[in-house]
């Protein structure tokens, strides 16, 4: 046995190279200094005493795959796949064993036909020198030296090298022993691995634990990132001994190559994310190229062609389609200019070294990725000989992808993170988390075309001699500290249930629950502004303009409202043909109707219908011409889905005393707010149906909408309503305000019914579906008039309608019109008096977050709020009838 305390200058030190920095420390603690004191891992001593240069994976890989394809028509089991780069590497990585462990070739098995074709294939790979063979004659050499100037530190070791361990013990170097420590030892368990993690900061800060005397050992390299997340949430200082991840600089050589050899929009996209071109302005391409996807040699300038006369985008689409297309014209010929000689290189060292060149570019002044970049280099001067065409690179593209940072750990602090296979010395606390079964003890077995059954017929340690081992490995890890504590998740994020890894529960018992503390504490924007600022930025000559829309999501979310008419961030634009442009065009198929034809606007023919969309869809082909199939298949949902609505609203006119009178009506409704500022309301109202001074509102929606009193009166549907207030001031005495759904909404289609008693079965009919279906598409709203039966003659097109049994139209509630307007007059004033005092805080409700264009600027996480009603209506809300009879369904 020895210890640092024997070592002399001149002396050499063994060890895992994530050990150096504490064998560092530690010789200067003891040894007051650590110079002639030489550090190194097995494979850069070994390296320090060869004097062949061993090859490297590629080349021997690269012999390999030649001789293979010699061999290939001679092969009939594994003639598919030995010449693929996932059958080389098992082999090369057997054939490694092999020699690290005496196996000669004329030991394999050669049993069955499988056998014989792997020994017929492994036969001629053998001779070729690999590093296993160079490290034993390296040995072979030095095996008369002493090496007692060796000292060999306790680590975890592989039984590769445990076979060296032994050969430097047995010539004379000495083995510095990790000492075993008495523990206390805790067992707990959690509901997911995020809640273990956050139970094992909150152990650390309430156990007073400073972070320099903890080792975390991780058994799922999936808690990396969510560590470092809560340990900086919490302030813990840490290190991950493991530091290595790709670069972007890999992934931008990769897509370079990928878009080379398949010379597609796929491949280029790929290219324009990865960042491989600077230019000014890229984004405008890559936004291009998906609402218009073509090919970057040819010029982009279509829209510059084409007057559009459609109805669906406005004026400001399209002025905003044609400013990118000219921005993206001058991206493509910055970015063909410089694809120029990649794409023209002619051998593949000119590809090589364009592709290079292109990356180059992209560097930052970051060292790292001049790491990285130097790496690629070298590799790429690693496969240039084997390569024929720049087809055969695809064979090497998984090395390229391999490629990355070596994060090595200059300097530790905090506490030390790291794997099953890593001990850190003199740390006064070890934390295991995620040991469960799948992970602990995570024994790694023979598979593949080598596995476990093929290894048994040679002279190779056993299964069960590696698994001991490899448990003894591990055991070093829960003896390495005072205090061990050991953690597992119960269950998975989707719900799946997780098990304590066997061997834990033996040695400790049984789990308690981690005592996790949970607090919340609301997040509010920290973003304030005054009211004079607010005055500033919401009012403009004494007026405070805004739709009612506008306000809707002032209440849904004050931030939003804050950033987009506050700032006035314009939001994006929805450039592909989404379901917000398909409402646009039925809403214009239908004014359209109603302006032609007035009440017989439902009894419009196919033909026209058809002529009508068939129009629109032509014009909008023309601005989208790569999605011109799906914008036909459009046309055809669109032309059943109005044919069908129209169908019901047929139905509904024949029972309705009014006809359309207005369509697509704008209006402007103004209130004072206080004595030097006015709220201005503008707006279109989609249709007002009348007959003499009698009117009603119509309001297409594309699915089923109620109005419900509590969202009314807490401002969150004030649409409707405003619209019969401005109608009222047309002098017109309104009936009612309603959504009509130009959904074909979906309906329970039951075969029958079943009775019991009697049993009876009675098939539904064609009638009763069509109740259904009828009930289904009601319009909702609110009915403001007893003279309902002027809107719906027979009780069946407005839900909330009712026919007694005397035969008189009901509604269940009717509506003061009168009182709504001094309802709606306050709550105006009292959200424009909430803007104008500088309200702009971070509250969304749950509705608000689902299509905010925002939500990646704020980045809201915290609980939703629940809008108050600002007025709370009394009885004067509903009329009164002298006589008061229930409206019951005959």
């Amino acid at each position: 046995m020895a210890s640092l305390h024997d070592l002399r200058m001149g002396d050499i030190i063994v060890a895992p190279s994530y050990l150096h920095p504490f064998l560092r420390e530690q010789l200067i603690e003891e040894n007051q200094g650590c110079i002639g004191i030489h550090l190194h891992s097995f494979y850069s001593l070994l390296t320090s005493w060869q004097k062949e240069e061993p090859q490297g994976e590629i080349a021997i890989i690269s012999q390999y795959r030649k001789l293979i394809k010699e061999m290939l028509p001679s092969l009939s089991i594994y003639k598919e796949t030995a010449s693929s780069l996932p059958f080389l590497q098992e082999c090369y990585a057997f054939i490694e064993d092999m020699k690290t462990w005496d196996i000669s070739i004329d030991q394999l098995p050669r049993e069955t036909a499988s056998q014989k074709e792997l020994y017929a294939i492994l036969f001629p790979l053998y001779p070729i020198t690999t590093s296993a063979d160079i490290q034993k004659k390296t040995l072979e050499k030095r095996i008369h030296h002493d090496f007692s100037n060796i000292y060999l530190y306790d680590a975890s070791f592989s039984l590769k090298e445990q076979k060296l361990v032994d050969f430097f013990i047995e010539h004379g170097a000495k083995h510095i022993p990790m000492q075993p420590v008495c523990q206390k030892k805790q067992f707990y368990h959690a509901v997911n691995k995020r809640q273990e993690i956050e139970g094992c900061a909150q152990y650390i800060l309430q156990h007073d634990i400073s972070a320099q005397d903890i080792q975390i050992t991780l058994t799922d390299t999936t808690y990396a990132p969510i560590v470092k997340q809560i340990f900086e949430r919490y302030k813990i200082p840490h290190t991950f001994l493991s530091n290595s991840h790709t670069s972007i600089i890999t992934k931008r050589f990769h897509a370079l190559f990928q878009y080379y050899l398949r010379q597609d929009e796929k491949h280029f996209l790929n290219c324009l994310d990865c960042g491989c071109f600077v230019v000014e302005g890229i984004e405008s391409l890559r936004s291009h190229l998906e609402i218009f996807p073509g090919n970057i040699t040819t010029p982009f300038d279509h829209l510059q062609t084409i007057d559009y006369q459609g109805h669906v985008l406005s004026p400001l689409d399209l002025k905003k389609l044609l400013h990118l297309q000219q921005k993206a014209e001058e991206v493509r010929q910055q970015v063909t200019e410089k694809l120029h000689p990649f794409l023209t290189s002619a051998s593949i060292e000119e590809v090589f070294l364009s592709i290079c060149e292109l990356v180059k570019e992209t560097l930052s002044t970051q060292h790292t990725e001049l790491q990285v970049f130097l790496k690629v280099q070298n590799f790429l001067n690693d496969v240039f000989p084997y390569l024929e065409n720049m087809e055969d690179f695809t064979f090497y593209l998984p090395y390229l992808d391999k490629i990355s940072y070596d994060g090595s750990i200059k300097e530790m602090h905090g506490a030390i993170v790291t794997s099953l296979t890593q001990n850190c010395p003199k740390k006064q606390y070890q934390f295991i988390l995620g040991a469960t079964q799948n992970n602990y003890p995570a024994f790694s077995f023979k598979k593949g075309i080598f596995d476990e059954s093929y290894y048994q017929f040679l002279p190779y340690p056993s299964m069960e001699d590696r698994y001991a081992h490899y448990l003894k490995q591990l055991e070093k890890q829960l003896w390495n500290a005072p205090v061990l504590v050991v953690s597992y998740p119960l269950g998975t994020y989707e719900g799946k249930s997780l098990e304590a890894a066997l061997e834990m529960e033996q040695m400790l018992g049984k789990p308690e629950s981690y005592p996790l503390h949970t607090s919340y504490v609301p997040r509010k924007t920290s973003l304030e502004i005054s009211p004079q600022i607010a005055k500033q930025l919401f009012v403009k000559d004494d007026v405070l303009k805004g739709s009612i829309s506008s306000l809707e999501r002032y209440i849904h979310c004050p931030f939003s409202y804050f950033l987009r008419y506050g700032l006035g961030l314009r939001e994006p634009m929805q450039y592909t043909f989404s379901d917000s442009y398909a409402g646009t065009l039925s809403h214009y198929v239908l004014e359209t109707l109603t302006k032609t034809m007035g009440k017989e606007y439902a009894k419009a023919t196919s033909d026209k219908i058809e002529q009508l969309l068939h129009k629109e869809i032509e014009e909008i082909k023309e601005i989208f011409p790569s999605s011109a199939s799906s914008y036909s298949l459009l046309e055809k949902r669109l032309f059943t889905n109005l044919t069908q609505t129209l169908q019901r609203l047929e139905d509904m006119e024949e029972h309705s005393h009014l006809k359309p009178w207005k369509q697509e009506e704008p209006f402007t409704y103004t209130l004072p707010v206080k004595e030097d500022v006015k709220l201005q309301l503008y707006g279109i109202i989609d249709r007002i149906d009348a007959d003499g001074n009698l009117a009603s509102i119509l309001d297409y929606k594309s699915s089923i909408k109620t109005l419900s009193e509590p969202k009314v009166f807490a401002a969150l549907q004030l649409q409707l309503l405003t619209y019969s207030i401005v109608v009222k001031k047309m002098h017109k005495e309104v009936l009612g305000a309603y959504y009509v759904s130009l959904k074909n909404e979906n309906i329970p289609n039951i075969a029958g019914q079943l009775k019991r008693r009697p049993v009876s079965y009675t098939e539904i009919g064609k009638e009763e579906k069509e109740a259904l279906l009828k009930k289904a598409h009601r319009r909702n709203g609110w009915t403001m008039s007893y003279q309902v039966d002027i809107l719906d003659d027979d009780a069946s097109h407005i839900a909330g309608v009712r026919q007694n049994k005397d035969g008189i139209i009901k509604a269940g509630k009717t509506y003061s019109l009168d009182q709504i307007e001094k309802y709606f007059t306050t709550i105006y004033q009292k959200i424009a008096d909430r803007i104008l005092s500088a309200d702009i805080s971070l509250t969304p409700d749950e509705d608000a977050c689902t299509f905010c264009k925002y939500y990646e600027i704020c980045r809201f996480h915290g609980l939703y709020t629940k809008k108050e009603p600002f007025i709370e209506p009394d009885d004067a809300l509903y009329r009164k009838e002298e006589e008061k009879e229930d409206a019951t369904m005959e």
